[in-house]
């Protein structure tokens, strides 16, 4: 889930300057996973679908429990980074473990990726994972460890998804959710919100979301924000312990192709963070939330390209409960 802070942050890049925004060419390299698939050797169903207006691509991965061990779900964001052109895969994974994997191949079926985790104990793994695409209706997907392990499996399309369904959404923090997460449970709600553009000084409104997933390991924050000409912009954060620092850390992406991370600190008060956008430049920024008695609020200072400096103020209203 996302941050508010990084919201109010990110809706400048998001609602004041947005644009129709096209796919970029990288990213069509990965058409032929669009829609849903189910595995043919083990109990696992896959998805594909566009968005964030189809800059980002969404990938969720299940996998069922089984005797021997725990199912395993991930959630995986896909798009192309600012900062280097490469088309990234940033994994979140139900366990609190996260990967971040880099297109390092496509052509013809063949599509490699080049991979590195952090499990929860902070060591890192490095993987190769391949997928090959025998026909438009079925690929094999196959990872190599560098310490020897392997995996496959083989995955069909289908109509709908099938096996265990995805784990719902919600603003009830759950048993097992991480300890540390629970310092930043007052921020899971669904809200009401209004701010200025930190570029253009327009007042930005909007509404979101922000509800655990992946097992209480994660927030998901999605946003939606209208400014008075109904331009629309859209905006997602992913919000869990980064396993490589053992901080409170959250991945933001939008859709004019940011892509950012920010830090969190005190109980979910002190964020600190940058974000990229290939439309606005670089923004970093520091910030501090508070609760009000109708929801939060947030005043954040940050820096423009070329050194220019800008303020910001958002209010989030929650809804009432069950709305």
């Amino acid at each position: 889930m996302l941050i508010y802070a990084a919201v109010l942050l990110l809706a400048p890049l998001v609602a004041g300057q947005v644009e129709k925004s096209t796919k970029p060419n990288d990213l069509a390299k990965l058409k032929a996973f669009m829609g849903n698939w189910e595995a043919t050797d083990i109990t696992a169903t896959a998805s594909w679908k566009p968005v964030l207006d189809g800059r980002f691509i969404e990938h969720r991965f299940m996998l069922s429990d089984s005797p021997d061990e725990p199912g395993l779900w991930l959630l995986v964001m896909i798009g192309q980074d600012p900062a280097d052109q490469q088309v990234k895969f940033w994994a979140f994974h139900s366990d609190g473990a996260c990967s971040l994997a880099i297109l390092s191949k496509s052509e013809g079926k063949d599509i490699v990726l080049k991979s590195e985790g952090t499990d929860l104990a902070g060591s890192k793994r490095q993987a190769t994972v391949t997928f090959v695409f025998p026909d438009k209706d079925s690929y094999k997907w196959t990872i190599r460890y560098a310490d020897g392990e392997n995996a496959e499996s083989t995955f069909k399309r289908a109509g709908k998804t099938k096996g265990q369904k995805w784990p719902g959404l919600t603003v009830e923090t759950p048993q097992d959710a991480s300890e540390q997460l629970k310092d930043i449970a007052w921020w899971a709600a669904r809200c009401s919100f209004e701010g200025n553009d930190a570029f253009t000084g327009k007042t930005t409104v909007g509404q979101s979301t922000c509800d655990w997933t992946l097992n209480g390991k994660f927030l998901l924050y999605d946003i939606v924000s209208v400014e008075p000409d109904l331009t629309v912009g859209r905006y997602r954060a992913v919000i869990g312990v980064d396993p490589s620092t053992n901080k409170t850390t959250g991945w933001e992406f939008d859709a004019l192709g940011t892509v950012g991370k920010y830090t969190v600190s005190d109980k979910g008060q002190d964020i600190v963070g940058m974000a990229l956008s290939p439309k606005a430049g670089n923004l970093e920024y520091k910030g501090r939330m508070t609760r009000t008695d109708t929801g939060m609020e947030y005043r954040a200072t940050g820096k423009l390209p070329e050194g220019k400096e800008t303020s910001i103020h958002g209010i989030w209203k929650k809804h009432p409960a069950g709305k």
